[in-house]
């Protein structure tokens, strides 16, 4: 081979090299994505499929189921009742929002007579009821309540929940009806809204014999609220102690 032919494919090699190397650089940026949380892999410092790690999402298998520590049911009248599941979860650092669930009352019979769907706000390392109030079983008498979540709970990273509301003054008295009157204050600089405000009535023996359940709008900065449950009927045992519990975001 000439110097001249050697020199001319030199060039048109040269010329290859610079003309390929920016589509394949190009082909290379258009397809390569940077490892993320939600691209169906495990990658990065993920210890699952978009889990773990530096995702917000946390791996099932880092997580523990929550706790169902008891569930009851109440008669509130005649055919209404209100049931109640407290949950426990165990989770320090772990946390989740809208998690769905179910309530089932059957019969002595074991039948299905009601049952009520719902979601709730389950936060790191805490014990809460969950409460649904005036179901109706028409002329037929619940003898078993039933709590499950209806669907697996996705955990997110979440630190536990710093104190906004405090309650105070609670109260138990009998004014032709039970009634329970607490007060509701905010110890912080920024309001706080959408309260749902739980009451549970317990014993000598420390059972839970009645509960109840109302709605707050907010309670302002540094400000108050109060609250106060009732009951149509009276009840059967007498009442030791109250526990009134908001729950918030």
């Amino acid at each position: 081979m000439s110097w001249g032919t050697s020199r001319r494919n030199t060039v048109i090699f040269l010329v290859i090299v610079v003309l390929i190397i920016p589509v394949i650089v190009g082909g290379f940026l258009i397809i390569y994505q940077k490892p993320n949380c939600f691209d169906g892999r495990q990658n990065s410092d993920e210890t699952g499929i978009d889990c773990g790690g530096s995702c917000e999402l946390v791996c099932t298998q880092e997580t523990l189921d929550p706790v169902v520590v008891w569930e009851r049911f109440f008669q509130v009248n005649e055919g209404v009742y209100n049931v109640v599941a407290y949950v426990e979860n165990q989770n320090p650092n772990a946390g989740s929002r809208n998690v769905p669930y179910i309530f089932k009352l059957f019969n002595r019979d074991g039948v299905l007579i009601e049952q009520r769907n719902g979601s709730t706000r389950i936060r790191p390392k805490s014990v809460v009821p969950i409460i649904e109030n005036g179901l109706r079983t028409l002329k037929q008498v619940p003898t078993r309540v039933s709590f499950e979540f209806s669907e697996d709970i996705i955990f997110e990273k979440e630190n536990p929940q710093e104190l906004s509301l405090i309650v105070k003054d609670e109260d138990f008295f009998i004014d032709n009806s039970p009634k329970v009157s607490a007060t509701l204050q905010n110890i912080t600089l920024e309001s706080v809204e959408d309260i749902s405000v739980i009451v549970l009535l317990f014993d000598t023996f420390d059972n839970v014999v009645a509960t109840s359940s109302t709605f707050v709008e907010e309670v302002s900065a540094e400000g108050s609220k109060d609250v106060t449950f009732t009951w149509p009927n009276s009840l059967k045992e007498e009442v030791s102690r109250i526990e009134v519990i908001p729950i918030y975001e």
